[in-house]
């Protein structure tokens, strides 16, 4: 806060920031990060979780392309295939 010529305190509107970006990069020599808030560990581990999240609930809503193995309760199916009958 700073006074004006009158002597009254007066507030100074901040903007809030729009978008937060955080940077990481993997190179040959190790990682490095930016970040707005990284002196601050809770701000920068929220973000990490947030992000975390998002990420967990994007892959959720993604088509598996994982095929399912076929049951083998008939046995005899793969020995047979084994003896290749």
């Amino acid at each position: 806060m700073a006074e004006d010529d009158n002597g009254k305190l007066k507030t100074e509107k901040q903007e809030q920031p729009k978008e937060v970006v955080m940077v990481i990069r993997a190179t040959i020599e190790g990682m490095k990060v930016t970040f707005p808030a990284l002196a601050d560990k809770v701000v920068t581990y929220g973000f990490l979780k947030l992000a975390e999240k998002t990420l967990d609930d994007y892959y959720a809503q993604q088509k598996s392309r994982i095929i399912q193995a076929t049951n083998f309760a008939n046995k005899n199916r793969f020995r047979n295939f084994l003896r290749r009958k």
